[in-house]
């Protein structure tokens, strides 16, 4: 289900059609939020970034405080939230790029399961941090990439949220992330997307896919 392009609702329907950062001024200053969080996150003591690593909800505030005036429950907030604008947002995740097989959208978890897929996610990130290591970790953060992005929880900034997460999970478990694995630019491509949508039956080609951004690294600080 990824993600070289975006989301968008199945059906066009107020008041969820929104974009965080949606203005120049916006989107300069995400831009900026991103480059800093990912300079902390790989520089950081991985111990230190515990909290945001294994709370999607902070890791979104953090980057997005302030850039949604128009529907503020929308940071940190979930899809599914009841009493919100958010209750009945669905979203469907959008693909460019050429692969054989690569279909072009591919829908997310519908918003009364967002909260329970993301309880369950986050009980299984919490476990990885505490237990997961090196060189046997990237089926395990396979797993939880492909569910994170099944489940959308955000109406927007999903991708910002994991990728940033990521890097804090895979050096906890003693891994190397890449330069190339950036926050706010898009490192994946169309093959990264097909292996997302081919995860139930081939889950090695996701794992595959996330070895060429992270490494063993034996000097990582746990």
């Amino acid at each position: 289900m990824l993600r070289d392009s975006g989301s968008a609702e199945p059906v066009p329907a107020k008041p969820t059609q929104i974009t965080l950062a949606a203005t120049a001024a916006e989107r300069a200053l995400l831009e900026q939020r991103c480059d800093t969080a990912e300079t902390r996150f790989r520089s950081a003591v991985p111990e230190q970034l515990r909290h945001l690593a294994l709370h999607p909800t902070a890791t979104h505030c953090y980057l997005f405080h302030g850039l949604c005036p128009s529907m503020p429950e929308a940071v940190g907030g979930f899809r599914g939230t009841p009493g919100t604008r958010l209750q009945n947002a669905r979203r469907v995740v959008l693909v460019k790029g050429t692969a054989d097989g690569l279909r072009r959208a591919d829908p997310c978890d519908a918003p009364d399961r967002v909260a329970a897929q993301m309880e369950l996610l986050q009980q299984d990130m919490q476990i990885f941090w505490n237990t997961q290591r090196q060189p046997d970790c990237l089926p395990a953060l396979a797993d939880m990439t492909f569910r994170f992005f099944r489940i959308h929880p955000f109406l927007d900034g999903n991708g910002h949220v994991w990728r940033l997460i990521l890097i804090a999970l895979a050096r906890r478990a003693g891994l190397r992330v890449s330069a190339d694995w950036t926050v706010h630019a898009r490192p994946y491509g169309p093959e990264f997307s097909l292996a997302l949508q081919m995860f139930s039956t081939r889950p090695d080609l996701l794992a595959s896919q996330l070895s060429g951004f992270a490494t063993p690294d034996p000097d990582n600080s746990r």
